[in-house]
């Protein structure tokens, strides 16, 4: 997501949930995780919201029906209303990720990406929480992928935040500027 994107996703999610997000409850997150990762997932899905030859109320249609597939409440219907208003229903899974990432901001949790060279038990997964909640005191919630190119290592990352300790980085260190 350029800066741009982000800036402009932020303030809308940002409004929403000032707006309506007391309206919202944990399901509601999670059905629009979903509908943000499958947007996400098929681009080309939103392709046809850029075209301006097509009719707003037949893209209203259309993004009423995708918020009835992934259960969203109707508060995710007024923000798709929003951003059809101004003409930015592309923005759809970006602002629905901010939503989401505000919210754990605003809840005390820090989302962590860990991604290791191979693969590694559910113990050392949780001792590299319990090491991130140590280190940041908030709570954490990961996701754990395998990252070959790490050749071996491990890294941590946040929206704000990185820990690596890998050979990758290692070589990296080594070129010159």
């Amino acid at each position: 997501m350029d800066s741009g994107t982000t800036i402009v996703s932020k303030k809308y999610a940002t409004a929403f949930l000032n707006i309506l997000g007391l309206r919202l409850v944990p399901i509601d997150f999670e059905h629009a995780d979903a509908a943000m990762r499958y947007l996400f997932n098929n681009q080309h899905a939103l392709g046809l919201l850029k075209i301006p030859g097509i009719d707003t109320a037949s893209k209203q249609k259309v993004l009423y029906k995708f918020a009835e597939k992934f259960k969203l409440s109707e508060p995710f219907k007024q923000l798709i209303d929003l951003l059809l208003e101004h003409k930015r229903a592309f923005l759809l899974p970006n602002v629905l990720e901010m939503v989401g990432f505000i919210n754990q901001q605003r809840r005390g949790i820090d989302h962590f990406e860990i991604s290791s060279s191979h693969p590694l038990e559910k113990s050392h997964i949780v001792a590299l929480e319990q090491f991130l909640i140590k280190k940041t005191g908030q709570a954490v919630h990961s996701t754990y992928t395998l990252d070959k190119t790490l050749i071996a290592g491990i890294r941590l990352q946040s929206s704000t935040l990185l820990w690596e300790y890998s050979v990758r980085k290692q070589l990296k260190m080594l070129q010159p500027h």
